[in-house]
């Protein structure tokens, strides 16, 4: 029996250096909300086009003395256009006719055709008179390259064998015929129907752009219709 009692100690000793320390506690695992993270686009950012050409073509009807341009009568040009606020700005084109009012008023080929690209292109300014043009394009983008075609020339006038202009312009009360010689120093008139007083002012306002001689205060005061009247560039009477 003493003999056993050493076993049993030495088992015992064994069993307690086997046996697990402390049991480990479970922790309960919590749940976080996750946030959906939007993967960063691989679409390059678009830069809004705030710059842009449009390549303009003219012609020039035979009717239009080039003399009315004074040198800007240029064949083609390319003009530049700036976007501010969303909006292309407006441009005045290079051609510019001479201020000559309603005796001989510009005409242009509107809407501007477009020879390339489809971006319309809006004429701000032009009315009978005008003497300028102005344009602004209505599209979003201007292509490279577009281009549109602008034609110039005298809507109430036409040019004879002679090389002189033959115009006419109408009122309520009748009719304004006049002409105007190929070198531009003779000018010639008659009234159809009533003299209309407002006949003067556009006579003046053309012969004045033209480079005449200022006609007498008087010279219109005793008008009589289908009489004809001639006016010269210099004033003989001098």
């Amino acid at each position: 029996m003493k003999k056993l009692i050493p076993i049993l100690i030495a088992m015992l000793i064994l069993l307690v250096a086997c046996a697990p320390a402390s049991v480990a506690t479970e922790i309960p695992a919590v749940e976080y909300p996750i946030e959906a993270v939007e993967a960063p686009s691989t679409e390059p950012a678009v830069t809004p086009q705030m710059e842009g050409a449009i390549f303009f073509t003219y012609s020039y009807t035979e009717d239009i003395p080039r003399e009315f341009f004074q040198g800007s009568d240029v064949e083609r040009e390319s003009v530049t256009f700036m976007k501010v606020d969303g909006a292309w700005q407006p441009v005045d084109l290079r051609p510019q006719i001479l201020d000559l009012g309603p005796l001989f008023r510009m005409y242009l080929s509107i809407p501007l055709e477009n020879t390339y690209g489809d971006c319309g292109i809006n004429t701000v300014n032009y009315d009978n008179v005008a003497t300028k043009v102005t344009v602004q394009p209505i599209c979003e983008t201007i292509l490279p390259e577009t281009s549109a075609r602008l034609e110039i020339g005298i809507a109430n006038c036409d040019r004879d064998s002679f090389g002189n202009l033959i115009c006419a312009v109408y009122s309520d009360m009748g009719t304004l015929r006049y002409t105007l010689n190929e070198k531009m120093d003779k000018f010639q008139f008659i009234v159809d129907g009533s003299y209309n007083y407002i006949y003067e002012e556009w006579v003046r306002l053309a012969l004045n752009g033209l480079g005449f001689d200022p006609t007498p205060e008087n010279f219109f005061d005793n008008i009589v219709p289908g009489q004809n009247y001639v006016i010269f560039k210099t004033d003989t009477n001098d």
